[in-house]
Order: C-alpha cells, then structure tokens, then sequence
C-alpha cells in the first residue's frame, strides 16, 4: 500500500514539475495555484507513504536507497513549503520540483526494481528445476547402445 501512496504523489509532484517547466518560459498564476496545491496533497500522501513504511516495519529504515531518497524528497518539500508559508513565493520551486519529481520516481522506481528482481530470480530457479528434470527425463530415455 506504501508503493500506491508513493505513486499518487508522484503525480502530485508531476503537476509541480509541469510549473516548472512552464515557469522556466513564462509566469502562470493560474498554474501556479494549481501546482501548490497539488505540491501540498503530493506532500501529505508523501508523508502517509513514509508512516506506513515505519509501521510496516517497526522502524525508520534508512539503509535501503529508495528509503534514503524518498525521505529526502519529503524533506525538501517540507523545507519548499516553509519557504512558501514564510515569503509567499514559489519560484524556488523551479529548481525544488524537478528534485523532488525526480528522487520520488527513482525512489518508487526502486521499489519495483526490487520486486522485479525478487520474480527474475524466482523464475530462472524454476527455470532451471525444469529444464534439469526434462534433461534427466531425456536422459533415461535414451538407449543403451547410444551411452556407450
């Protein structure tokens, strides 16, 4: 469930990223709202994400990577929304959004990578215990004169 919270804000964070990118052009006001607010919502799922993940665990496990970049990610938005709350602007989210983007997709990126290296390594065994069972089926098929 922690992964579904993390790929929700994901595209809350997606929208602050579109700012970014538009803002680098021209000022939105309009865009600008609507990338705060879905910074904020990314913020909050963000957080339940990373609540989760300690109470799945018992504990904050930093040593794994992608633990390691999605708090810092939640850790940059907090100090971007500070930032907001304090001087009532958002061009330091030219540069924030893009690094909270990208270390919240490396970091659920991770997740499935790890998953996915879980199956790949289930698979070859089984791979493997098949294919070793149809030689060994083959093998005693064979006639005698030929293993001589």
């Amino acid at each position: 469930m922690t992964l579904i919270w993390l790929r929700v804000a994901l595209i809350c964070y997606a929208a602050g990223l579109l700012y970014a990118l538009v803002a680098l052009t021209r000022t939105s006001e309009i865009l600008s709202k609507v990338a705060l607010q879905a910074a904020y919502l990314g913020m909050v799922l963000h957080f339940v994400s990373l609540t989760e993940a300690v109470v799945e665990t018992g504990q904050l496990t930093l040593a794994s990577v992608h633990n390691s970049e999605s708090l810092l990610a939640f850790l940059i938005m907090v100090v971007f929304m500070l930032v907001y709350l304090i001087y009532k602007t958002t061009s330091p989210g030219i540069v924030v959004f893009p690094i909270v983007f990208l270390l919240t997709f490396v970091a659920a990126a991770m997740v499935l990578l790890a998953a996915a290296s879980a199956f790949v390594g289930l698979w070859s065994r089984w791979q493997t215990t098949r294919m070793t069972k149809r030689m060994q089926r083959y093998g005693s098929r064979l006639p005698q004169e030929v293993l001589l």
